[in-house]
């Protein structure tokens, strides 16, 4: 039996068919937008809690940082005050864990405080000038015997950590060059400075002074 190859035309599209299939593209549309926004959701949801996270690594880092500078100040009030200017060795709580005894500084020496306005050790068998600190009593000692320099100047300076609190006089011998001994006085002031008044050839800096308030 021979087949028919009939050329039927499309059915023609009725105004219903195409608001049909305009509706079902919208709604295609819709879905597909409701999916990038739950997904949009999703990351911002996920990029807060990031934020947060960071918020309070941030926080607790501050923290670290505020603990460490609190320790850091703890062991700066700890080595400054009494010890400034001595060396100490430190824990790690930041409590001191012993104080190196001190040792003589001698004036004019590398690294130690310098003559000033011509005062020199007076030489031979005395004693130079020098100082220490004594961490037990918390006292300063000064010995030794100078000359030379211009009265009422300072012969050297003490460094931070061995200057009293208030300016200190103390009464000294001093002698002339024939050996006649007398009484003069020397004063240590609160910036170091150590400052003798006297007309006589040499002069004893003999003294001990705390560092109290």
């Amino acid at each position: 039996m021979k087949s028919l190859n009939l050329n039927l035309p499309e059915p023609q599209r009725t105004n219903t068919d195409i608001i049909r299939t305009a509706i079902n593209n919208n709604e295609n549309n819709i879905n597909s937008n409701t999916t990038n926004i739950n997904s949009n959701t999703t990351n911002i949801a996920s990029n807060t809690t990031n934020i947060t996270t960071n918020t309070n690594n941030i926080a607790s880092n501050t923290t670290d940082i505020t603990t460490n500078t609190n320790n850091i100040s703890n062991k700066i009030d700890k080595i400054t005050s009494p010890t400034a200017g001595r060396l100490v060795k430190v824990k790690s709580d930041g409590n001191i864990e012993e104080i190196i005894p001190d040792t003589w500084h001698y004036v004019g020496a590398s690294g130690e405080p310098s003559f000033q306005n011509g005062w020199v050790n007076y030489g031979s068998i005395f004693e130079v000038a020098r100082f220490t600190y004594n961490y037990a009593t918390n006292k300063v000692e000064i010995q030794g015997l100078i000359r030379y320099g211009t009265l009422g100047t300072p012969a050297f300076t003490l460094p931070v950590g061995y200057r009293p609190h208030g300016k200190l006089p103390f009464l000294g011998l001093d002698s002339s060059t024939s050996f006649v001994s007398g009484i003069y006085r020397f004063d240590i002031d609160t910036n170091g400075d150590v400052i003798v008044y006297s007309s006589n050839s040499f002069h004893g800096i003999n003294c001990t002074f705390g560092l109290g308030a």
